[in-house]
């Protein structure tokens, strides 16, 4: 485990991989294809089927993936991925899209 600390601290945290594991690079191209699949079925009207209602979603998932998909939503660097912590157990995290 202190081998793979001290990977983790000469690498970062976005590209260190676990032994039978993933790095947040390789959760990064998941998010990547969720949200152009998402942003898809958004256009296509396929999520809601009258446009003057609301659309509201909830993505649940573990604390790498939505740290990654933070990321991937506010653009943010992998410096400031790096500051970022897991949410807590049955913690969530509203975002609301504001269109003006």
């Amino acid at each position: 485990m202190k081998a793979i600390k001290e990977t983790r601290e000469r690498f970062g945290r976005f590209f260190c991989r676990f032994p039978e594991g993933e790095s947040a690079f390789d959760v990064y191209d998941r998010i990547s294809n969720f949200l152009e699949s998402l942003w898809r079925d958004i256009d296509i009207n396929m999520l809601h089927h009258d446009r003057s209602d609301d659309l509201n979603l909830i993505i649940v998932s573990h604390g790498l993936a939505i740290r990654v998909f933070l990321m991937k939503w506010f653009k943010w660097m992998v410096e400031q991925f790096e500051y970022l912590n897991n949410v807590g157990n049955c913690e969530f995290r509203v975002m609301q899209l504001r269109w003006w």
